[in-house]
């Protein structure tokens, strides 16, 4: 039997190297058509990438998101520096030194405020800020008064509408600032002149300013003669007797201090210390508000009537 190699041509002889080289070639031209016709996946940054400046723009991009929440933090920052800027030097006495160190502090909600200085606490700075930011008012003109239940600003919006704020400091501050509210709208839909409330944020509550671009009198300070002092003692007995039948409301803390003069005219601030007709106490402390109103009219022969028949008349 002859063999098969005499009619089929052998083989052409490769060595190894030539057969590698060859396969090599075939791929990168493999590796040429896909870059052509597919763009490659992005390698992630500090792997498989050799060129230097590759590398860099991959870094700039994956830095440039955090680089932009920064600068807009900053940003924020910067306009709200610009809008405590609006507050008047008398505000910024307000900043809170606490007396005590952050690691002792004391769970009492009360005794934060005691170891304050002023009568802002942080809560309230922040929003007063935000006020200023959303147009309430414009800037913090001046400091009323820093009592133990309230501190008392005087703002202003525009220089032509002027208000009052005031920032409760009590362990129930929020309820405080929330009955004054509430006790406000009854007396304006009883037509007992009081100031008109304008926004409420927790314990901060906003109110209208009753005076000329600045705080009316108290009728304490007023140099009533004796028709104004008549009038004046009408109308209170009247709001008396109106916020005890209409509004089911006892002020509790009712004074000479407490009934602003305006345009010959008296009207009640300061609702915060009122209590409901059917509290416990009521009707006691509705016979010491009429004892402080006769005893202030005295001065002027007025009243008629004795507390007793000033109560009587109240309570019907």
């Amino acid at each position: 039997m002859s063999s098969p190699w005499n009619t089929i041509a052998a083989p052409e002889t490769k060595f190894l190297k030539d057969i590698i080289s060859e396969e090599l070639k075939r791929n990168s031209q493999r590796s040429e058509n896909q870059e052509h016709s597919v763009i490659p996946p992005r390698a992630k940054f500090g792997r498989d990438i050799e060129d230097e400046d590759l590398a860099k723009i991959l870094q700039e991009e994956v830095c440039k998101p955090s680089i932009m929440r920064n600068d807009s933090y900053e940003s924020e920052d910067n306009d709200a520096d610009i809008y405590w800027d609006k507050f008047d030097p008398v505000l910024r006495k307000f900043d809170p030194i606490p007396l005590y160190n952050s690691q002792n502090q004391p769970n009492i909600h009360d005794q934060k405020y005691k170891n304050m200085i002023y009568g802002v606490d942080p809560e309230a700075k922040v929003i007063l800020k935000e006020m200023i930011i959303e147009k309430v008012f414009d800037k913090v003109e001046s400091l009323i008064s820093k009592g133990k239940q309230a501190t008392i600003l005087h703002v202003y919006k525009n220089q032509l509408a002027h208000y009052i704020v005031k920032v409760f400091k009590s362990s129930e501050a929020q309820l405080k600032a929330q009955n004054e509210r509430d006790y406000l709208l009854r007396l304006k839909r009883a037509g007992i002149p009081c100031p008109k409330v304008i926004i409420i944020r927790k314990h901060v509550l906003v109110i209208s300013l009753i005076g000329q671009e600045k705080p009316a009198p108290c009728i304490a300070d007023v140099h009533l003669n004796g028709i104004h002092a008549r009038i004046a003692y009408t109308l209170v007995a009247d709001y008396m007797k109106t916020l005890y039948n209409e509004c089911n409301l006892i002020h509790a803390n009712l004074s000479e201090k407490k009934i602003l003069w305006y345009r010959d005219y008296c009207r009640l601030i300061d609702l915060s210390h009122a209590v409901e007709v059917y509290e416990e106490n009521a009707l006691d402390l509705l016979f010491n508000d009429c004892v402080n109103i006769c005893k202030f009219f005295t001065q002027f022969n007025i009243p008629d009537s004795s507390p007793e028949e000033l109560f009587n008349d109240i309570t019907g």
